[in-house]
């Protein structure tokens, strides 16, 4: 049997890392991953819950914020609960595995420094050994 699910997408809500009392650690966040339209058509989002544990739950409550976007890989699990009028209810839980930038850098951070390239008149750049690759 197969569970896996891949998402790429927007985080909705801020993860907060948390952890257990047995010392694990945990961070939920949503993600919301918008559906393929046509022209004409309303623009739909898909939000998920997810759950990161242990290192995952570290790196990802470390580097991602609310509206950054980011690749998950893990599986689905669903719970059953009673609601408070009494009706059964079924959630649905992405368990994260891994997860990956993608996606522009921040606004906020500093931008990369252009570097200027020296070229001879006839428009090639001089090279030493010390620049070759191997």
């Amino acid at each position: 049997m197969i569970n896996c699910v891949n998402f790429m997408g927007r985080i909705g809500k801020q993860p907060e890392l948390r952890q257990t009392k047995t010392g694990k650690f945990t961070t939920s966040f949503t993600i919301g991953v918008a559906r393929d339209y046509h022209t004409g058509e309303e623009k739909k989002t898909d939000w998920f819950d997810c759950t990161a544990w242990n290192k995952g739950a570290e790196f990802i409550a470390k580097y991602f914020h609310k509206g950054d976007m980011i690749a998950i890989v893990g599986r689905m699990e669903t719970d059953d609960y009673i609601d408070k009028d009494g009706n059964k209810k079924k959630s649905y839980t992405v368990i994260v595995d891994r997860s990956s930038f993608c996606g522009a850098k921040r606004e906020t951070e500093a931008p990369t420094p252009n570097i200027d390239v020296v070229v001879d008149e006839d428009g090639y750049k001089e090279i030493t050994e010390d620049d070759l690759p191997f």
